[in-house]
């Protein structure tokens, strides 16, 4: 508890079987470890991703592991970082979904925010443009509307994000 005291966990039955979800399931499929796509968590009533791992022991599975990350401090970065006049930063996972916003939109009616259909409409432009491109292209500066977008691929231990710079 916040004070410090022990509590006693509720024994009731629970529907919850850690083994039907993406990251339970993705982990068995990648023994390296596997990265969600973002999704509304549940408990928190936010967007998030999770990253997992199986554990074996002689070759049998124990069990796996898993690390909940929440959206909402890489909106903070987002906000925090100001590129030029009226520039704003976005991150967007490999499916399109949005995982980092200056103005912290990114969960809405139970669920995490698209970048095709974000009510942002510099975003929304800024993402379709993106997806337009050629992949080889898409590291390059181009246009979206009114605006030039600055567009790089993170891809570090299999999680691919696209951060788009607006300017």
């Amino acid at each position: 508890s916040e004070d410090g005291s022990w509590s006693e966990l509720p024994t009731e039955p629970t529907s919850y079987d850690p083994r039907v979800r993406p990251w339970y399931q993705g982990a068995i499929a990648d023994p390296e470890g596997h990265w969600t796509e973002a999704y509304a968590m549940a408990s928190r009533q936010q967007a998030g991703v999770s990253f997992s791992q199986p554990l074996y022991v002689d070759g049998e599975l124990i069990g796996v592991f898993g690390v909940d990350y929440e959206a909402a401090p890489l909106s903070a970065f987002a906000a925090e970082v100001r590129p030029g006049a009226g520039g704003r930063v976005y991150l967007v996972d490999h499916h399109g979904n949005v995982i980092g916003h200056p103005d912290n939109q990114v969960f809405a009616e139970g669920k995490v925010l698209a970048a095709a259909e974000h009510p942002d409409p510099i975003l929304s432009a800024a993402w379709a443009s993106h997806q337009a491109l050629p992949e080889h292209a898409r590291n390059e500066p181009y246009t979206s509307g009114e605006h030039l977008v600055l567009s790089a691929t993170l891809d570090s231990e299999g999680l691919p994000w696209e951060v788009l710079v607006t300017l």
